[in-house]
Parts: C-alpha cells; structure tokens; sequence
C-alpha cells in the first residue's frame, strides 16, 4: 500500500503474478491505474479475483480491454457493479461472452445501454435470462435491433413485460417470429398496441391463438387490417369476437373469405351490423349461412342491397324471417327469386305486408305456392294487383280461399278469368258476394259451371 504510481509501474509481470492476492488487492486505486496493459495481462486469475470493487472502478479504459476472457471471468460481482459507462464501452465482444450470468445481472443499467449492438449481440442466452427487469427495461432500440433471435427468445417474459412500446417496435420480422406462445401471451395490451402491422403479420398462426381476447381487443384498425386470412383462420370464436367494430370495417374483402364458417358464426349482431356493403358482398354461401338471427336482424338496408341471390339462397328459413321489413323491401326482383319456397314459407306476416308491388310480381309459382296463407292475407291490394294471371292461377285452392274481400274486389278481370274451375269452387260465400259486376262478367262459363248453389246466389248479375 506504501508503494508510488511510478513505484508500481516499475513492477514486472513477473513480479505482479508471484504477489498475493492480499497485496494486490492492497495497492491503491490511484497506483493501480499505472499499470500497463501489458502488466494487467500479466495478473493471475486469482489476482483479479483479489481485487476489490474500488479498485475494478479505478481501472482505465484501455487496463478493462486488456484483460483476457479467463481475467475478465474472475472479476467479483461488486467489480462488475463499479465499472462505469466508458468501462463498460471498453470490454470486448470476447470479454462479455466470457462473463457470468451473475456479472451479466450485475451491470448498471446506465452502463449496460451503453453497450453497442455488436457486443450485445455475444451475449450468452444464459446471460439474457440472467438480465433483470431494469435491464431489460433500460435496452435501447439499436441494442435490440441487433439481438438474435435466439436471444429474444430467452428473454424471460417479466422482462419483455418491462420494454417498452418503442422497443417493441424495434423488433424485426424474425425477431417477432421467434418469440415464445408464452411470450406472446405475456405482452401487455399496450404492447401489443404499439406493434407495427408488419410485425402482427409476421406472427405465427400458433402465435395469433394465444393472444387473449383482451389483447385482440387492443388492436388498431391499422393492425387488424394487416392480418392475413391464415391467422384470421386460426383466431378462435371468443378471439374473432372481441375484434372491435370499428377495426371489423378495415378488412378486406379478401380477409373476410378467409374466415372459418366457425369464426363467422361467432360474429356479434354488433360486428355483423357494423360491415360495409363490399364484406357482406365477400361472404359465401357457407359463411352465410352461419351468421346468427340477430346479426342477420342487425343488417341495414345497404347491407341487404348487397346480399347476392347465391347468399339469399343459401339463407335459412330463421334468417330469411330475421331479416327487418324495412330492408327486405330493398332486395330486388332478381335477389328475391333466389329465394327458396322453405324462405317463402319463413316469411313473417309483416314482412309479407311490406312486399312491394315489384316484390310479389317477381314471385315465381312456386313460391307463391309457398307462401302461408296468413302471409298471403297481409299482401296489400296494390301488391295483389300485381299478380299475373299465371301467379293467380299457380295459387292453391285454400291460398284462393284465404283471400280476403279486399283482395278479391280488387283482383282485375283478366286475374279473375284465369282462376281455375276448383280454385272458384272453393271461394266463398263472401268473397263471391263481394264480386263486382266487372268481375262477375269476367267469369267464364267453366267457372260459373263449378259453383254450387249458394255460390251463385251470390253472384251479382251485371244488368
């Protein structure tokens, strides 16, 4: 400890490597930093692990990258601790592959983000799971940039829970690639927000199905509209239904045929009611066939107008019936004659009551054929007006007989002279009572013919 700087700069190699370790650990921080580069080579293992942390802290820039790996690999933990930023700066790719986990922990975490790409990059995995969550926290993006894969992969999951969104932004492809299900799950919501789109596109399908709905929920629109239909494949029902609504309308039409029928059937009415004309234009005939009651009901008017004859055909007899009266009455001849006589059959008596005249013109005979009669009573006098002479005809004696005297007074004289014989043979009483002159002129002799007596009592004959 007596000894001068320049007294200790005298020493040999020699000499240094035959002190003990109680003398080199007793020469003064200030005599310490004489010492050549050539000298600290020249230190027995056991003499830099006799040093104290004082004197580890004293050492200049160029004694910490003198040191050899099997040096470097004794120093004490407290001497890891006491290295400063240009220190830290100092040591050598080689040198942080040589340390321990303990020391690798030991680092300050002002020091250790002053390590550059390059010399992170030698970290052991052993040494990135031996990183604490201050510095893991502390890691600049450069820093990450340049970590392997492997690396970020051994990141411990308290750790990753401590980067920030900017970190986690600076993760490539590969790196994103690489992370653990258990990784992924562990992200915050946050976190997950503050992914990039490529980088949620580069997430593995297994990647996707961890991800909790809370985290799914978290997405931006920007997020979700980079998802590929391979991973929209593989969400789960509860993963496709926390999607917000407002991040449901930036998929594309490509992404939306890329949905299970599973995954469509899991749609909220929310979500469903929420798409645009061109996604609901998207769906199939499959995927539309599982879209719930209430998503079929939360449907507007524009959402119906794109609904293709294929998808109507394709609809259940309970969706058909779902579907609001204020937006059937937009579905166009051409969408309505998809429909088959099971649709027909589903109808409700409102919205058999809302058809336009257009509507029931385009019924074909079969499907007016279909329809209930309690459905049929509700068509307005306009919309019975519109029939054809070959729909009156196609019509079952018992749809004739539930016509009311509404109806019936305002069927024209070509309709009534294309009723068949059986069809006015099961009329009424009152619905013949109710025949205007007009009409009862129109009746053709087959007709007249088919009516039993109390038919033709009530017939009123034209003057």
């Amino acid at each position: 400890a007596g000894l001068e700087a320049a007294q200790v700069k005298s020493l040999t190699a020699a000499q240094l490597g035959a002190m003990s370790t109680s003398q080199i650990a007793a020469i003064e921080t200030a005599d310490l930093q004489e010492l050549s580069a050539t000298q600290i080579k020249g230190l027995t293992t056991d003499s830099v692990k006799a040093l104290t942390a004082g004197q580890v802290g004293a050492m200049k820039y160029a004694q910490v990258a003198a040191l050899s790996t099997a040096q470097i690999a004794q120093i004490s933990t407290e001497g890891i601790a006491a290295l400063g930023t240009e220190q830290v700066k100092a040591l050598t790719a080689a040198q942080l592959g040589a340390m321990s986990t303990s020391q690798i922990a030991a680092i300050e975490t002002e020091d250790l983000a002053q390590l550059s790409a390059a010399q992170l990059k030698n970290l052991g995995t052993d040494s990135i799971v031996a990183l604490t969550t201050d510095q893991a926290s502390a890691l600049t993006t450069a820093q990450i940039k340049g970590m392997s894969v492997a690396q970020i992969t051994a990141m411990e999951t308290a750790d990753l829970a401590k980067l920030g969104t900017e970190q986690l932004a600076a993760l490539s492809a590969a790196q994103i690639k690489g992370l653990t299900t258990g990784q992924v799950e562990s992200l915050s919501t946050d976190q997950i927000k503050g992914l990039q789109g490529a980088q949620i596109a580069a997430l593995s399908t297994d990647q996707i199905k961890v991800l909790g709905t809370g985290q799914i929920a978290g997405l931006e629109a920007a997020q979700v509209k980079s998802l590929t239909a391979a991973q929209l494949g593989a969400m789960s029902t509860s993963q496709i239904a926390a999607i917000e609504t407002a991040d449901l309308q930036e998929l594309s039409a490509t992404q939306i045929k890329g949905l299970t029928t599973d995954s469509v059937k899991a749609l909220t009415a929310g979500q469903v009611g929420a798409m645009k004309y061109a996604q609901v234009a998207a769906l199939s005939t499959a995927q539309i066939a599982q879209i719930s009651t209430e998503g079929i009901a939360a449907l507007g008017t524009e959402q119906v107008k794109a609904l293709t004859a294929a998808q109507l055909g394709a609809m259940s007899s309970s969706q058909i019936a779902a579907i609001e009266t204020e937006d059937l009455v937009q579905i166009t001849a051409a969408q309505l004659k998809n429909l088959g006589s099971d649709s027909i059959k589903a109808l409700t008596t409102d919205q058999a009551a809302a058809l336009t005249t257009s509507q029931v013109a385009a019924l074909t005979a079969t499907q007016l054929q279909a329809m209930e009669t309690e459905d049929l009573v509700k068509i307005s006098t306009d919309g019975i007006k519109a029939l054809t002479a070959t729909q009156v005809k196609a019509m079952t004696t018992d749809q004739v007989k539930s016509l009311t005297t509404d109806q019936v007074i305002n069927l024209n004289s070509a309709q009534i002279a294309s009723l068949t014989p059986d069809q006015v043979a099961n009329m009424t009483t009152d619905q013949i009572a109710s025949l205007t002159t007009d009409q009862t002129s129109a009746l053709t002799a087959a007709q007249v013919s088919a009516m039993n007596t109390d038919q033709i009592q009530q017939l009123a004959i034209p003057q």
